[in-house]
């Protein structure tokens, strides 16, 4: 059972600094939000993973053979035992048909040869947990969702005269985001559409205002006001800076140790869960903005 836990604290203090001229108001608040989540997705059975797609039904053609279009390819047809016959290969070439899981000495259709496993493959393949026998929603794994933010507010208020007031706040609120990946550094499907963020996040938000109000006579008011806002949001994968990638072999996809580390997207078409490893919906950001407002307000009563 995927646990989940929301923990709300918070208090405020206010009072006088200056006997009935100067007086302040400070509130702090802290949310630990833990949501647990099932997830249900479709990995690759072992059978697969030896290649041995016979339980899929589907007839399962060496791209090696036919032609370019794609008409006229040869049905994949394993052997039981090494060195009894080949099969079509990369670059024009022969290799050997056999694969320890075809028990037919006749041939096993829809079985690949093991001397077509790609290397890269093999270690994608290792980074994904093993499912059950079932061809679709074979594996269940739970995950977290934590939302940590923490916020305060403070204000005072300054009384000059009777006639004028003073009043200034700021406010700050950070709050730190963490979804697991399904797949550990891998990845994987997240989210409700299998498609969520995996990694961290960490949004800041600041602001502050002033406020000046003078009373001229009992029908004429004035006050002048002063904000600024701060916003920045960044958010990063769960393998940010890795080579990931490089590391399985894949060149060209890991340039630098920012925004194109980690793992790259691969999805495998034919029911499994999308991406198979990597992130959807997850490159990492580091965006912001400020804005500053300023502005004035005459308030005139005529009698």
């Amino acid at each position: 059972m995927a646990r989940s836990t929301y923990n709300y604290y918070g208090g405020s203090v206010g009072g006088p600094i200056i006997k009935n001229k100067t007086f302040f108001f400070v509130d702090v608040l802290h949310i630990s939000d833990v949501r647990g989540q099932f997830n249900q997705v479709t990995v690759p059975t072992d059978p697969f993973r030896n290649g041995d797609l016979s339980a899929g039904g589907t007839p399962i053609y060496n791209p090696f053979t036919g032609n370019p279009n794609g008409t006229n390819r040869v049905q994949f047809v394993a052997r039981s035992a090494p060195g009894v016959a080949t099969v079509p290969g990369p670059n024009n070439t022969t290799v050997d048909a056999f694969n320890p899981a075809c028990t037919n000495p006749a041939g096993c259709p829809n079985i690949i040869p093991v001397a077509l496993f790609s290397p890269i493959a093999l270690k994608i393949l290792n980074l994904v947990p093993h499912g059950s026998t079932a061809l679709s929603n074979n594996l269940s794994l739970n995950t977290q969702l934590r939302k940590n933010p923490t916020s305060f507010d403070v204000k005072i208020d300054h009384n000059w005269t009777s006639n004028d007031r003073l009043d200034f706040r700021f406010s700050r609120s950070v709050q730190n985001v963490l979804q697991n990946p399904i797949f550990g550094i891998a990845g994987g499907p997240g989210g409700p559409a299998k498609d969520g963020f995996q990694g961290t996040g960490v949004q800041h938000v600041q602001s502050g205002a002033i406020n000046e109000t003078h009373v001229f006579s009992p029908t004429l008011v004035t006050e002048v006001r002063g904000g600024i806002s701060h916003y920045r949001n960044v958010a990063r994968q769960s393998d940010y800076g890795s080579n990931a990638a490089a590391q399985l072999g894949i060149a060209g996809a890991n340039l630098d140790n920012g925004f194109t580390s980690g793992m790259v997207s691969i999805d495998l078409q034919g029911g499994f869960s999308s991406p198979m490893i990597g992130y959807a919906a997850s490159e990492p950001w580091d965006r912001g903005e400020t804005n500053i407002n300023v502005g004035e307000h005459l308030d005139q009563d005529s009698q």
